[in-house]
């Protein structure tokens, strides 16, 4: 469980060291994905399960955020 999920450098260090513990990643929970930025695209990419409670798809400007539906 992660709060934000941007480029997914930290996701992927958690991972690691899950895995290095010799546990086994089943599923991967964020609270907030940008799905502006990669980050989701590449974990999902490895073959991990990801769901997200909310995805921003853009900020625009003057802090408005659009979440995706």
């Amino acid at each position: 469980i992660d709060d934000i999920l941007s480029a997914g450098f930290t996701l992927q260090a958690l991972i690691s060291l899950v895995e290095s513990a010799g546990a086994t990643v089943e599923g991967l929970g964020i609270a907030i994905e940008k799905s502006c930025e990669e980050g989701g695209w590449r974990i999902r990419n490895l073959g991990y399960r990801l769901e997200s409670l909310a995805v921003i798809e853009a900020m625009e400007e003057f802090g408005a955020i659009r979440f995706q539906k």
